[in-house]
């Protein structure tokens, strides 16, 4: 296949070549109809889902009329003003100058004056009048593309209830004028009674076919199982179509390729899913907190092959997920998901667009939903025991009066209660002080709060959590006394349950590892959904020390591996005495955003830095302590839509010059950041004010480290491959095209966890992300610096790899990496399948 052939796909902007558009005849037939018949309005909405290919319709207009018809499209995004006058005005000057440019016909436009002073009449009588006297006879086509922006354009003025009325009366006016608007679905309700509606949806199979097949005759060939999988992935949508196709053509120009097939087709599923990211975004946004649950148990139910899914198998999901959706909030989001369009109208279920089915497996897991929709979630949570269910309430007292008759038939009861009271005065003389009714929490979830702040609540006595023997007991015991403090972020949990534990749980997303500074026996991690854990002998026992499983960040005061604060949602938890106690910090803090990374002030102990990831409506930012993390203030945030788009991964304080870092990456699709350019060289991080300071600020990207002796030294760990700089983060080079394995080089993408071993700067670990994306994913080491890597996988869950005997391994993320403080060649890997370990430097690894 020539590679210089011109991509004939067009899925980013509006179809305006003839050849290139395919079905829509039904809509160009009634557009003739209407227009040619008098006796009703000349007034055609049409409406549809974003990207179902409305503006391409409008822009096929003239094509498809004869030259008795003049057609100008306006595009009201594109119209600035914000007043009646104002607006009218910019309508007649876009319509002018079209006229001008394609028709060569010249309207002379109304004073500036007379639009000031009536502007329905300066537009609907003078200046319609002009087009019409200047077309001679031919009909006047006039378009409005994005119309719903009609009723924002004329807020401000009296006219506002009646625009579409006011357009409406200018076809009957003007005999020759007919007017053409594209809304969104259900976008006005008013609509409905002016004008004639018609739906723009999904193309039929056999239009379909021809978007797919005739762009690329005598180019490119589809096999009939390729062109059936695309139907099957897009149902006849024309973007989706269009942007799938896209990326085949250009992948048969990568491979060489003149015919497509069905593996053609499942290899370039992923590239397609990411590219569609931001439109499946946009769909998610615009979705109520029950239809997300909906759509996140859908996409789950249906398995890896998108099998339709049966209303009760829907519940089933959500109940065993512990989603607390009720089965009417479940049939309300399923009839409006199917008005919506995005999945089909009856049982079983199945998605209209099955590439949105693959994005959300991979994006909205249902306890990756429940984290994002925490806050509704509580509120239901509080809603539902403010008012009981009157049955269930009716049910125990008829259930207790039961019992009672029961016991009294059978002389029970005296021996029952004398029994029952015994139990209570034992348990009360035995277990700590019961607390207020607003939380329950066990030794090894309590809070404890500096001593300086007054109790929210009774004082009640913590059973400490078992010292390993591998470790004498602190002798620093805490001054603050364990309290009782109510918080949401801490999930209760039974006052009998085991403190401690000999392992960690088989299975689940340890999110962070981390190892103390100053004794390499200590070491911590998060496990999400399942709590905090940590070992004091290296590794080879575990203790449950907090039930709070949403840890991502991991920070240890490098003099006393006791004191360790971990990055949580809302807030960050404060041990003092390894884990035996936890004090809730959130003050300053929002109360609805992910902490995710944090950083102490080397040149100021009681200075710390907390890293806030963009929430759903909330940007990412930057907060600062100045009193050893007691109390927060807002420090920076990227600009504009930044905020929004990225979370803050890492920072980093040089503790030799000072120099800060901030590393950003894509916060609504993290793969987004594998596109990055290559560094040949590049600037992957600028300086740029943060706070008041000068920080270098490093986008696309996660773990960033310093090299231990020399500060200039910087490795960044990029989507698109690890960089380094050795000018201090001034210009970077890319390290990733230097991996080999068995002597071939390895080119790969994604970089997610680095660290560096402190007592050798040459050997650096790095872990990818977003592995089943690559062929080369998993575990890589340097001994030069970066230099030179080779893959370690060995001990992992493998797949075959892009070289003979190179195994990539099927675990999704690496999500961090540690190194033992005094022995490079012991490294912890927290990982999407659980904590792994070596001791001889990644030549074999041990699940933990």
């Amino acid at each position: 296949m020539d590679k210089n052939s011109t991509n004939p796909y067009v899925f980013d902007s509006p179809i305006i070549a003839r050849e290139l558009f395919f079905g829509r005849d039904d809509i160009f037939r009634l557009i003739r109809e209407t227009l040619i018949d008098r006796e009703q309005d000349n007034f055609i909405i049409l409406h549809g889902p974003r990207r179902i290919g409305k503006t391409s319709v409008l822009h096929q207009v003239d094509h498809r009329l004869s030259e008795q018809y003049i057609s100008v499209l306006i595009d009201l995004q594109s119209v600035p003003s914000d007043s009646p006058k104002g607006f009218l005005q910019e309508v007649a000057s876009a319509i002018q100058q079209a006229l001008q440019r394609d028709r060569e016909i010249k309207v002379e436009l109304p004073s500036r004056d007379e639009f000031l002073a009536d502007p329905q009449h300066a537009f609907g009588h003078d200046f319609l009048t002009r087009v019409e006297e200047a077309l001679g006879g031919r009909y006047f086509i006039l378009m409005f593309d994005e119309a719903q922006l009609i009723r924002e354009k004329a807020q401000q003025g009296p006219w506002e209830d009646d625009a579409f009325e006011y357009f409406l009366n200018l076809t009957r006016q003007h005999a020759r004028l007919g007017l053409i608007l594209s809304v969104e679905s259900q976008e006005f309700p008013s609509l409905s009674s002016v004008g004639i509606q018609k739906k723009v949806g999904f193309l039929s199979r056999e239009e379909a076919v021809k978007l797919v097949v005739q762009p690329v005759q005598g180019i490119l060939s589809y096999d009939p199982e390729a062109v059936e999988r695309i139907l099957s992935l897009t149902s006849g949508h024309p973007y989706y179509a269009q942007l799938l196709c896209h990326s085949l053509f250009a992948y048969c120009q990568r491979v060489n390729t003149s015919a497509v097939t069905l593996t053609d087709v499942e290899a370039i599923l992923p590239e397609v899913v990411e590219r569609a990211g931001s439109d499946f975004q946009i769909l998610w946004d615009n979705s109520t907190p029950e239809e997300k649950f909906v759509l996140a148990a859908l996409a789950q139910a249906g398995g890896e092959k998108g099998q339709a899914v049966t209303k009760g198998e829907l519940l089933t999901t959500l109940r065993r997920r512990k989603a607390l959706v009720s089965a009417r909030q479940v049939a309300k989001a399923l009839v409006n998901l199917s008005s919506r369009e995005i999945i089909n109208f009856q049982a079983p279920y199945t998605f209209n667009v099955d590439v949105f089915r693959l994005w959300l497996r991979d994006q909205k897991r249902i306890g990756w939903v429940k984290r994002e929709l925490a806050g509704t979630v509580e509120q239901w949570k509080r809603e539902r025991v403010k008012i009981p269910g009157r049955r269930k309430l009716l049910w125990g007292i008829g259930l207790a009066a039961l019992l009672v008759g029961v016991l009294l038939a059978r002389g029970y009861l005296g021996e029952f209660i004398g029994q029952l009271e015994t139990k209570v005065v034992e348990r009360l003389r035995t277990a700590p002080m019961a607390p207020t009714p607003t939380a329950m929490i066990s030794a090894g979830a309590l809070t404890s709060m500096p001593a300086s702040t007054p109790s929210p609540g009774p004082i009640a006595t913590s059973t400490p959590v078992p010292t390993d023997t591998a470790i004498a007991a602190p002798t620093d015991t805490p001054t603050t006394t364990p309290t009782l403090f109510p918080t949401a972020t801490l999930t209760p949990v039974d006052a009998s349950a085991p403190a401690s534990v000999s392992g960690l749980p088989e299975r689940g997303d340890v999110l962070d590892v981390a190892v103390a500074p100053s004794d390499g026996r200590w070491v911590y991690a998060t496990i999400k959904g399942k709590g905090i854990y940590r070992s004091t002998d290296g590794g080879l026992s575990w203790t449950l020390v907090a039930i709070n499983g949403s840890g991502q960040d991991i920070l240890i005061d490098p003099a006393n591996p006791r004191r360790v604060f971990i990055a949580v949602w809302a807030g960050m938890l404060q041990s003092t005495d390894g884990g035996a106690t936890w004090n809730m910090i959130r003050r300053g803090l929002p109360k609805d955003q992910q902490v995710g990374a944090l950083a102490w002030d080397s040149g100021d102990g009681q200075v710390m830095y907390a890293g806030l990831r963009a929430g759903p409506s909330e940007g990412s930012a930057i907060y600062r302590s100045t009193d050893g993390g007691e109390t927060w203030e807002p420090f920076w945030s990227p600009a504009g839509d930044e905020a929004l788009g990225n979370d803050i991964e890492a920072l980093v304080i040089d503790p030799t010059s000072g120099t800060r870092y901030v590393t950003l990456s894509n916060a609504y699709d993290p793969r987004l950041d594998l596109e990055g350019e290559p560094c040949l060289p590049c600037t992957a991080c600028e300086l740029s004010e943060v706070g008041g300071e000068v920080w270098r600020v490093c986008r696309g990207g996660r773990d960033l480290v310093l090299d231990p002796e020399d500060p200039q030294i910087v490795y960044f760990a990029r989507g698109a491959g690890t960089v380094r700089s050795t000018d201090g983060g001034e210009t970077w080079w890319d390290l990733t095209p230097r991996r080999r394995c068995l002597g071939e080089e390895v080119t790969r993408a994604g970089s997610w966890a680095l660290t560096i071993a402190s007592k050798d700067r040459q050997v650096l670990y790095e872990g990818t992300g977003y592995n089943s994306l690559t062929d080369q994913a998993g575990l890589y080491k340097t001994t030069d610096g970066g230099d030179t890597w080779l893959v370690i996988n060995d001990g992992l869950p493998g797949r075959a790899g892009p070289c003979p005997s190179f195994f990539s391994t099927t675990i999704e993320h690496i999500y961090a990496l540690a190194v033992d403080p005094t022995d490079s060649q012991i490294v912890y890997a927290a990982t999407s399948e659980g904590l792994y370990k070596t001791t001889d430097g990644g030549e074999s690894w041990s699940k933990r």
